[in-house]
């Protein structure tokens, strides 16, 4: 089974591209993790 990790960009907000890629992701039914910057220290 495929899954994908994606790290949230220092940003407060999801940019688009990376909303899309998350949408793309779920409708193909690939699980995806999603860590924030402070989760990584």
């Amino acid at each position: 089974m495929k899954k994908v990790l994606l790290i949230q960009p220092s940003f407060q907000f999801i940019p688009i591209g990376m909303g899309y890629i998350l949408s793309c992701l779920d409708r193909s039914g690939i699980p995806v993790d999603f860590l924030t910057p402070s989760e990584l220290t």
